[in-house]
């Protein structure tokens, strides 16, 4: 099992420009990955640069989805993590900005540097 992926996204050039388009396929495997802890794994290629990601599920509630990644390229480590919500404005409630600060938390990031995209 796992998820089939068909990412298409822009990245804004620097100069204002435009943009990159970049559009990519990945399998994401039910996997617990070298550790032995995350809950889907990916491998792919973007850019040119193969990565190696594991994905793991921080925390979930009936309106909300926190989830990390850590991953590899030849250019070294990198990680971050998404929230995912029913409405683009459930961040203004607080009852549930408290909940998902708290899985962000959990998992060991800091909530006050996440970005609304």
């Amino acid at each position: 099992g796992g998820l089939n992926n068909d990412i298409l996204f822009r990245v804004p050039k620097p100069d204002g420009s435009g943009s990159w388009q970049n559009n990519f396929k990945e399998t994401m495997a039910d996997s617990k990955g070298p550790q032995g802890k995350a809950s889907m794994t990916v491998e792919g290629k973007m850019f040119g640069l193969t990565f190696h990601e594991q994905w793991y599920m921080l925390g979930m509630g009936d309106d909300f989805r926190v989830v990390a990644y850590k991953g590899d390229t030849q250019q070294g480590p990198y990680e971050g993590a998404f929230v995912y919500t029913k409405a683009a404005d459930s961040l203004n409630d607080a009852g549930l900005r408290s909940k998902i600060d708290a899985a962000v938390k959990a998992g060991g990031l800091n909530p006050s540097e996440m970005q609304l995209i």
